[in-house]
């Protein structure tokens, strides 16, 4: 449509508060910009029992210059005298949604807001909640999209035991023990790895090596009517020691390299398109987590977004030594990294 066409980008920021009714965070505001320009609030109650759009702003340039005025017209005859004003503010109530996000899933569902009018003069009504739907449900809809992709790691994580089976559940992201078993089930995310742990990259001297296990219990060896039923068959990971060629479990090596793996299995992790780690350099050699610089500006080129809270000089200078390094070459390198590419909070 002639509107969506003109936009350029959206921006959402939300708002959360605590809720002593919730005894738990909610979000309070949710505020859309259009083409960096205010556009739609919605914002919750103190109780959390209600919602409302709290400012629209009719005015704004989506709807063309010589479009403005009949857009303004469409909403003043949709909603009713009270609940819109012109310099934008609103109190437009929502049915069914408490916090300050609504359903995207499900359409916005207007409270009792519009005006009296006969059915067949109702059309401006469903251009305006159309409209509003495809702005407001559709920008979560975008964003729900991306975020499905977000994995975070967290500081402390947890090794594989002996028996761990692969539980292909993206909730074990946080303590690393789904990346082990991401790279048990993906053999391409498994090769990647192996790429980086060897000797040019990371050269930790393991590689990543997947294992078929058949289970055969104790019972059906001295039973023969428990011995005729299926096998219990699965795969483990181990890592190998690639200068004695012996396999081993995590739970064997040093601990930096168990902390490691799952850092490196995320950026390299397709799924992921969203990594947020904390103190990735945790447990490592600082020429580790130099290397680990390398790796991340590696999955930054391949379109992923990082997010990392670290302590690391050693990571950081890498960054700034590439991003040194790329203004002063003539063509861009394996690990190019300009100052648009990197974002440093502290």
């Amino acid at each position: 449509t002639p509107i969506t066409a003109r936009v350029l980008g959206v921006t959402l920021s939300f708002e959360v508060a605590w809720s002593s009714e919730l005894d738990g965070p909610f979000v309070r505001e949710l505020d859309i910009s259009i083409n960096g320009q205010d556009f739609v609030a919605i914002k919750c109650s103190d109780d959390v029992r209600s919602a409302t759009i709290s400012r629209l702003i009719m005015e704004h340039p989506i709807f063309g210059e010589e479009d403005i005025d009949g857009w303004k017209a469409i909403a003043r005859n949709a909603f009713a005298d009270r609940f819109f004003a012109d310099e934008g503010s609103a109190v437009i109530s929502l049915a069914g949604t408490k916090h300050a996000i609504p359903d995207w899933r499900y359409g916005l569902e207007f409270g009792e807001v519009w005006r009296e009018l006969a059915d067949s003069e109702k059309g401006n009504q469903l251009t305006i909640a159309a409209m509003l739907n495809c702005i407001v449900c559709g920008s979560l809809e975008a964003l729900g999209r991306e975020l499905a992709g977000l994995r975070y790691i967290g500081p402390l994580r947890d090794i594989p035991g002996r028996a761990r089976r692969a539980q292909g559940s993206s909730a074990a992201w946080g303590a690393g023990l789904a990346a082990w078993d991401l790279a048990v089930a993906d053999n391409a995310v498994r090769s990647a790895t192996n790429i980086w742990l060897d000797h040019e990259h990371l050269g930790l001297g393991y590689t990543l090596v997947s294992q078929p296990v058949v289970e055969v219990s104790e019972q059906s060896l001295n039973d023969s009517s428990v011995a005729s039923e299926p096998l219990d068959r699965y795969k483990r990971l181990l890592l190998r020691d690639t200068s004695r060629q012996v396999d081993v479990y995590p739970h064997d090596v040093g601990i930096g390299v168990s902390q490691l793996m799952p850092v490196v299995i995320g950026a390299l992790a397709r799924e992921a398109s969203i990594l947020a780690v904390e103190q990735p350099e945790l447990h490592i050699h600082p020429r580790l987590q130099i290397a680990l610089g390398d790796l991340f500006v590696h999955a930054a080129k391949q379109r992923k977004t990082l997010l990392l809270e670290t302590h690391s000089e050693h990571l950081m200078l890498r960054l700034l030594r590439r991003i040194r390094e790329t203004n002063e070459a003539e063509e861009s390198s394996e690990y190019s990294l300009t100052a648009h590419d990197l974002q440093v909070l502290y």
